[in-house]
Parts: C-alpha cells; structure tokens; sequence
C-alpha cells in the first residue's frame, strides 16, 4: 500500500516521502494533492494551537479562494511574504503552499509538485506530525484518494 511505503520512508528519514502520494493524488485529478496538502496544514494548525492560529488559518482560506482565479505572481508575493514573516515550520509549509499554486497556474508541473512535496515534508518534520507518524495526513491522502470525484481538482 502506498501509505504503509510512504510511512515507512518517513520513519527512515526519506525528504521524498510525500513525492508519490503526490503524484497519485495528481494522476487523479490535477490541484487534488494541492487540495489534500491544504488540509493536512489546516489539521496541524488546528492539533498544535500555535499563537497565530487564526492567522495560519486566514492564510489558509485565502489560499483555498485563490485556486478559483489563481494569479501567480500574487501567489508568489504571498509566499514570499509569509516565508519572511517568521521561519516556523508552519510558515514554511505555507509559503510552499502558495509557491505551488502560483506554479500551478503557471502549468510548472514540476515546481509545482516539487513545492507541494517540500510543503508536507515540512509539516511532516513538526513534533505533532512526528510523534503521530503522519497519522492524519495519511489517513487524509486515502481519503482524497479514494475520492474519485474531480469536485477537489482546480478548476
């Protein structure tokens, strides 16, 4: 099973283990795997209770409104603004969430896989996804996997 491979790399430490459940998600249906790597950081956000929570989450529904009418270059501005703010893990995930919306939209399908990798690496690195094992975000990549429906894909 893919999750038990994906799991299995992250206990030994792999930087890519997020790299072929990706992959499946967008093989389903293109901006899916953007859509499961947006709950996985809303699910940390909400698990960790850092200071700024409703700060993460207000950037989050942003960034969730954008995939409507995405506009790269103010996905890149935003991205680079919230990597500058503070460098927490949880800035960081979220500033390689909207750098790969703003590649999305740019039909960059390797730097946009390349950034929603890197984004649920960072989160994966968090002591709450750490002590879990990835616990929710693999149970949330079966969810959208088995998900079928292209309702989760950008438009």
């Amino acid at each position: 099973m893919l999750t038990d491979k994906a799991r299995e790399q992250y206990n030994s430490g792999d930087v890519y283990w997020p790299a072929k459940l990706v992959l499946e998600l967008e093989d389903k249906a293109p901006g899916k795997a953007l859509h499961w790597a947006i709950e996985c950081a809303k699910a940390l956000v909400e698990n960790t209770s850092p200071d700024k929570k409703e700060h993460f989450f207000e950037w989050l529904s942003e960034l969730s409104l954008a995939q409507n009418n995405p506009d790269s270059n103010a996905l890149m501005e935003k991205a680079q603004q919230i990597w500058h703010e503070e460098r927490t893990r949880l800035n960081t995930a979220i500033s390689h969430l909207y750098a790969a919306l703003s590649y999305f939209a740019q039909e960059n399908g390797n730097k946009y896989r390349q950034s929603l990798s890197g984004s649920l690496y960072v989160m994966g690195e968090h002591d709450f996804y750490r002590q879990t094992s990835l616990e929710i975000p693999l149970a949330l990549f079966e969810k959208f996997s088995s998900d079928v429906r292209t309702e989760n894909s950008i438009q």
